[in-house]
């Protein structure tokens, strides 16, 4: 893999492995697409402006079960607008998670980045919000504006599917989707989903891996 952060995080690479090659994740997938509201997360964002946080983005987080205040919007529209400008504005749009090399990891995703810049922002514009709905949603906002290179945690089913906790999975995430063969098992996986062709591959992984805490039925 060529960096030795990832030496930490064997358990999630193996979990994601499990997740991905099972049996359900096609399934999975065609039944988040088809049934779930969240769905429509990524047909709300607007991705016409990618620099910029706007009322579109704040309601396709909607659909992933979270909110951004009142307060927070008006703030992430208005005097910050500025500062999201510029964080965005250094977040590049066209790279894959996965494509980030060793040596551009921290300027790309560690603590001085640009992205966790703009995620400590909009957690702090969410202060009042319970406990879920800073960091969550802060992420997802994120993954909104930047869907191939900021992954979505999700304290309910992620965290718990990967067993990793919000301050390390970013880089768990890296470190697992710079697997040739994981990357090929979810291309095969939006392959087999019509209705996935248009989302990035990291969106697709973090749907199968949501899911995975999905109970199916017995007709199922």
């Amino acid at each position: 893999m060529g960096s030795p952060k990832c030496s930490n995080y064997e358990v999630t690479r193996a979990l994601v492995r499990q997740l991905i090659d099972a049996d359900r994740a096609i399934t999975d997938l065609h039944r988040y697409l088809t049934l779930f509201g969240g769905a429509r997360f990524d047909h709300l964002a607007n991705r016409q402006r990618p620099d910029e946080f706007t009322s579109e983005d704040f309601l396709a987080v909607q659909k992933l079960s979270v909110s951004v205040l009142r307060t927070a919007r008006q703030s992430l529209l208005s005097e910050a607008k500025p500062v999201v400008q510029h964080l965005l504005g250094a977040i590049p749009d066209d790279l894959d998670i996965w494509d980030v090399p060793p040596s551009d990891y921290d300027s790309r995703l560690g603590p001085d980045s640009a992205a966790w810049q703009l995620w400590q922002l909009v957690f702090e514009k969410q202060k009042g919000a319970r406990s879920s709905g800073r960091g969550v949603t802060a992420g997802k906002l994120l993954h909104a504006k930047r869907p191939r290179l900021i992954p979505i945690f999700d304290r309910a089913r992620v965290s718990k599917a990967l067993r990793i906790d919000h301050r390390s999975f970013w880089e768990a995430v890296w470190c697992s989707l710079r697997d040739p063969q994981a990357l090929s098992r979810l291309r095969d996986i939006q392959a087999s989903v019509d209705a996935a062709a248009d989302l990035s591959l990291l969106r697709v992984f973090d749907i199968v891996v949501w899911m995975s805490r999905e109970p199916h039925s017995p007709a199922e």
